[in-house]
């Protein structure tokens, strides 16, 4: 009987250690943004209000060591999912050695091909996560006009405001499918470009002028944009609407060399950045005003 009290004890006093282990700090709301990408891509995992308890962490997709993991302060991890990983549905496990614990989130490797072409007019997103950085030179003048995706140079994103007097509110107009395209809108640059009467090769992919509404607050450096695709599409496709929230950034240094966009058209500088973060498939879209 002594012994079975002392063993009681004993295994007591393991639980107690581990759980105050002052180097413990659960991770309680684990997400990877973006669910889903190619292999080489890089994602961005987090613990939502407890981003300090990824520090440190060992990252594996499945039983494969993440290629590279970096620890970003008040963002959680980078890491970058290993090439050699096939298509398919895996895990991301977060092991926790003080906890002598571990987390898992599930992670979708998609084909590259898939990946860059969804149906549903997913835009364009870059294959590294950009964590954002801020300074007093990273607001436009003015946000009208063309926002070009700067992985992709045939997409972009009109944005034009309601306005008082000569001056933009924080308001986007959003495009009504009258007879000219009077609000904002998503478009490819190959649509936009013959009918400002500018010669340009057929385009490959459409965008149909899907309306765009939402708020762009350049005082409190806050974007939030609704893409509704629920019509105006080739065969009738009710497509949904897609949320996106973001800032004005810094330029990356990966953006600073630019690529030419179709048809030769336009100033070649990049100024001005956003980047954005869809709610639905926790994708970024990078667009950069054009000069």
């Amino acid at each position: 009987m002594k012994s079975n009290i002392h063993l009681f004890f004993i295994a007591l006093l393991a639980v107690g250690q581990l759980t105050c282990n002052p180097e413990c700090i659960s991770i309680f709301n684990l997400q990877v943004q973006p669910p889903a990408c190619p292999a080489g891509f890089e994602v961005l995992i987090t613990d939502e209000g407890n981003n300090a308890s990824l520090r440190g962490r060992r990252v594996m997709f499945d039983d494969v060591e993440a290629e590279k993991v970096t620890y970003v302060d008040g963002w959680g991890l980078l890491a970058t999912v290993p090439a050699s990983l096939p298509n398919g549905e895996h895990s991301i496990r977060i092991e926790e050695p003080d906890c002598d614990d571990e987390v898992r989130v599930p992670f979708v490797v998609t084909d590259a091909a898939d990946y860059f072409n969804t149906p549903g007019f997913i835009p364009p997103a870059p294959p590294e996560v950009i964590i954002p950085t801020f300074s007093a030179s990273i607001f436009p003048p003015s946000v009208t006009n063309a926002w070009i995706s700067a992985d992709d140079q045939d997409y972009c994103i009109w944005f034009k405001f309601v306005m008082n007097g000569d001056e933009e509110t924080k308001v986007l107009r959003s495009n009504e499918f009258e007879a000219e395209l009077n609000g904002s809108f998503e478009l490819g640059v190959r649509e936009l470009l013959p009918a400002l009467g500018v010669a340009c090769p057929a385009a490959s992919t459409f965008y149909h002028a899907h309306p765009v509404s939402g708020i762009v607050d350049k005082d409190a450096n806050f974007i939030h944009i609704f893409i509704d695709r629920t019509s105006g599409n080739p065969n009738g496709e009710d497509l949904g609407i897609e949320e996106f929230k973001g800032f004005f950034i810094e330029i990356p240094d990966r953006y600073k060399e630019w690529q030419p966009l179709p048809c030769g058209t336009w100033a070649d500088e990049r100024k001005y950045m956003m980047v954005l973060r869809s709610e639905q498939t926790g994708r970024q879209l990078v667009m950069y005003q054009q000069e």
